[in-house]
């Protein structure tokens, strides 16, 4: 890629100074721009900037990685030092959207380049001006680049319909939940004064719930206990005396 690339300075802005503004801000991470500042390092119509370093000992090669990864820029951009400027020289030649392709084809192959002697490693620039790729006729080129576009496009719009669909999802889950919540919970059965004098209808009461061992053991602390358990309401406290001493009889 000697012939191809012209090598220019690296970013010299810290990544821990960086003020919120209207230049975008790039650094070794996956995903850039990272945030925007109010100054810039770089402004040309078309550039490139590669992150030669960062990554991860334990993971050479990831598409969660920057290192290894070269961004298409426009007009002015800031950058720490791990980032630096790239410019093609006969883009007449070789169309910076070609190149983007096949870098990103080669993602892999450029970040195991990376030379690890701490956690972060850092790519040996003459291993990447050393490395060969395939040039073709602009023609080819256009083809390629478009293609990939539209492949993008096609990506771009699933992730978009994903997002949607995951709002969509929980949005008729919260709709759900509320309604149900909303739904008026059944007051505790109450029983009249003349239910109240039917052994009947307190056997009823205990005895779905008791085994016939549990009812031969009733006292009447038990069934006043078993009475609260149940949250019966009464209209007349003075029957559930009453009714316990007709049960216990």
């Amino acid at each position: 890629m000697g012939d191809i690339l012209q090598r220019h300075t690296n970013g010299n802005t810290n990544t821990n100074s960086v003020i919120d503004g209207d230049i975008p801000f790039y650094s070794a991470c996956a995903k850039n721009p990272k945030c925007n500042h109010i100054s810039f390092d770089f402004n040309d119509d078309i550039y490139l900037l590669f992150a030669k370093s960062g990554g991860n000992s334990k993971i050479v090669s990831s598409e969660n990685l920057g290192i290894g990864k070269f961004w298409l820029v426009n007009g002015k951009s800031a950058a720490n030092v791990a980032m630096i400027k790239f410019t093609i020289n006969k883009p007449e030649y070789i169309s910076y959207k070609y190149f983007m392709n096949i870098m990103n084809t080669n993602l892999f192959t450029i970040q195991k380049l990376a030379y690890y002697t701490t956690g972060n490693g850092n790519i040996n620039m003459n291993e990447l001006i050393n490395f060969k790729i395939k040039i073709v006729s602009p023609e080819e080129q256009q083809k390629i680049v478009d293609y990939c576009d539209n492949l993008q496009m096609i990506i771009d719009k699933l992730e978009e319909n994903i997002e949607n669909n995951n709002t969509l999802m929980k949005t008729i889950l919260e709709n759900k939940l509320k309604r149900q919540s909303n739904i008026p919970k059944p007051s505790p059965p109450v029983l009249s004064d003349t239910e109240l004098t039917s052994q009947h209808a307190i056997a009823d009461s205990f005895t779905k719930k008791l085994t016939k061992e549990e009812v031969s053991n009733l006292t009447k602390p038990k069934i006043k206990k078993l009475l609260d358990d149940l949250n019966i309401k009464y209209k007349s406290n003075d029957k559930k005396d009453t009714l316990i001493e007709l049960y216990l009889k």
